[in-house]
């Protein structure tokens, strides 16, 4: 067991990403005291860090639960390029190609649709493409790749992203934790952790510009729509308590809205495209125990969490649907492209027991 399996921090990632590729991490997880046992997590990112890519590989798995699989809570901002849970599988473009160069520059209109999931470590093929390219480097700063090997015909050539595996994060007693920073999510299953699958926020309302689902499929005009769902859409399902958990500093769904802690402090949090209680083939039983979203929003009024039902005016209502018990097909939120299940038990409970709030007390091991 270790506290971090990777740990990326300081300002990490500003001059170009940082590629956690393919890594199978598990038994991130400590004893700390007896309020909460475990920290840990298998991917830890801080500081001011951007750009960092999780792509790919097991974090979590039945051998060694992580207490945390995924981390991010960095401070950067919505100015900088966020750090990614997952990457999306890529369309073909149109290039430059140099013989004996190894540099490319993308055209600005592509590299806005595949920018940010342009990884390290990624196979290139096409015309003028020496067999066995990868990129070694990326600027974003002026749209360019560059190749491990040089480019051997010069002219404008079709060239083809090698598709990044999907990243699976499972196992864990929480799947992952947007807490703070720039930070989205695609292409990944977040299935089987014994808590929540995703968490967004703090208690304390931290900045954060979360977006739970940044597909690029295209639409029925042929543009990039987060809406749409494809294969590398992200599925959350068969969580031990809920799919998406909202702390309660969260109080925006689409908007920016300030929260006072300074006054210019902003949040933005977007769940689009996402399969939930399910996965991407609509399979039946998958459901996240207890339901897909829960609000920790307390009613001043009651004083009690908003629970299933999201605040008035937070953004947050058109993701609930009907629930149905009786497991037949999910119900497509309006307007969003989200499949919910939402299959959880009903519950008469109006709060979350006071031995299941989010510590973990009694770690099971093996």
């Amino acid at each position: 067991a270790v506290k971090y399996g990777i740990h990326v921090t300081g300002a990490a990632g500003a001059t170009g990403p940082v590629t956690l590729l393919d890594n199978n991490i598990f038994s991130a997880s400590v004893f700390s005291d007896g309020a909460s046992p475990l920290e840990g997590a298998g991917i830890l990112i801080d500081g001011t860090s951007q750009d960092v890519q999780v792509v790919g590989g097991s974090i979590g798995g039945t051998q060694g639960s992580n207490t945390s699989g995924v981390i991010v809570e960095s401070s950067n901002d919505n100015t900088t390029r966020a750090n990614s849970i997952g990457v999306n599988v890529l369309p073909t473009v149109n290039v430059p190609t140099t013989t004996n160069r190894s540099t490319i520059t993308i055209d600005a209109a592509d590299w806005n649709v595949i920018g940010e999931d342009l990884h390290l470590g990624q196979t290139v093929t096409g015309t003028g493409i020496t067999s066995g390219s990868e990129i070694i480097h990326i600027d974003p700063l002026n749209r360019q790749i560059v190749l491990s090997e040089r480019m051997n015909v010069s002219g404008i050539n079709t060239i083809t992203f090698g598709a990044a595996n999907r990243t699976v994060i499972s196992n864990n007693f929480f799947g992952a934790e947007m807490r703070s920073g720039h930070v989205r999510m695609t292409n990944t299953t977040v299935s089987d952790n014994v808590l929540d699958g995703v968490v967004v926020g703090t208690t304390i309302p931290d900045a954060i510009w979360a977006r739970i689902g940044a597909g690029i499929a295209f639409n029925s005009s042929n543009i990039p729509d987060p809406t749409v769902r494809s294969p590398s859409s992200n599925s959350i399902y068969s969580n031990g308590r809920y799919g998406i958990r909202f702390a309660s500093g969260i109080n925006s769904n689409t908007q920016s809205v300030s929260l006072g802690i300074p006054a210019n402090i902003t949040t933005v949090i977007s769940v689009q495209g996402n399969y939930l209680g399910t996965d991407v083939n609509l399979t039946d039983g998958l459901q996240n125990s207890r339901s897909d979203y829960w609000w920790d929003n307390v009613d001043l009024g009651t004083g009690l969490p908003y629970g299933e039902t999201p605040p008035p005016g937070s953004g947050f209502e058109s993701l609930v649907t009907s629930k149905d018990p009786t497991g037949d097909n999910p119900a497509e939120d309006d307007g969003n492209g989200n499949i919910s299940a939402d299959l959880g038990p009903p519950s008469s409970e109006t709060t979350p027991p006071s031995d299941d709030d989010g510590t973990v007390r009694l770690p099971p091991r093996l």
